[in-house]
């Protein structure tokens, strides 16, 4: 039960992130092909899934066993439909994530504070991030979420610096087993369902956090390119930035996966 549960989690907070994304496309007309979690990798099995009438169009729910991302692929016309929309639109479509992760993480905060289930502190963070969701999205979307990218990015950089590897970042595997210790740690059903929904919080508001970086690969990259763009950098600059930042992302996943087998060879 704590296994399927630890999975569960995994995947929803993910699934929450990659709707955040297409409901924010749906919003700006722009249509949907495909959703997928996991990454695809050729020749190895994948399931999927049609879904008819989802927000009144059909949807492909595609699961791939390598559970390192997640995707949200539009049509050919939905791709042309993106390719002309003003860059506050996009900007949304590219915090979509982010906000479905950050609204998820301040509403289970917010009630478990309420129930007496969290320490109290917590709130303040979590009502001002639950109200910037709901109402505030676009000033949430367009200017703070750069900006919470590059504050981010010191944190990273300050824990690669002062703290060992295993201990500043981890992986697929290291972010399973933080879930499976919190939910495997108790006794009964309904303690491990309260610790299940805890850590959808926390790794919603995890993921959301890690796609604030200001990467290419990720959303937080998507929107400083929107302003690369916009303040006139010649093309060469932009193919350096998204060259170079999209090699530092290949470094982190390096150090993540290094901390998970240390981890796993280790402990």
């Amino acid at each position: 039960m704590t296994i399927l549960l630890t999975i569960f989690v995994f995947i929803l907070a993910m699934g929450i992130h990659e709707f955040g994304h297409a409901w924010e496309m749906k919003k700006q007309g722009v249509e949907i092909a495909e959703i997928g979690i996991g990454i695809p990798i050729p020749k190895l099995p994948y399931l999927r899934l049609s879904v008819r009438h989802l927000w009144g169009i059909n949807i492909v729910l595609t699961f791939h066993p390598l559970l390192l991302g997640a995707y949200v692929k539009p049509s050919e016309v939905g791709y042309q439909v993106a390719q002309s929309l003003p860059d506050r639109a996009l900007h949304l479509i590219y915090a979509g994530g982010i906000v479905a992760n950050l609204l998820t993480w301040g509403i289970i905060t917010i009630v478990f504070g309420l129930l007496g289930w969290m320490n109290m502190t917590l709130m303040i963070p979590a009502v001002i991030a639950t109200i910037l969701c709901l109402f505030l999205r676009t000033v949430l979307s367009v200017y703070i979420i750069p900006i919470l990218g590059l504050v981010f990015t010191g944190l990273v950089v300050h824990s690669l610096v002062a703290m060992p590897v295993t201990e500043s970042v981890a992986g697929p595997a290291g972010v399973v087993s933080l879930i499976h210790g919190q939910i495997a740690g108790k006794s009964s059903l309904l303690p491990q369902l309260k610790a299940a929904v805890f850590m959808l919080g926390f790794i919603s508001l995890v993921l959301g956090t890690m796609n604030t970086l200001p990467l290419y690969v990720l959303d937080g990259g998507r929107s400083v390119l929107l302003y690369l763009q916009k303040w006139g950098f010649s093309r060469k600059a932009l193919e350096w930035y998204m060259f170079g930042s999209t090699g530092i992302f290949v470094c982190l996943v390096i150090l993540a996966f290094y901390s998970d087998a240390v981890k796993l060879i280790f402990n």
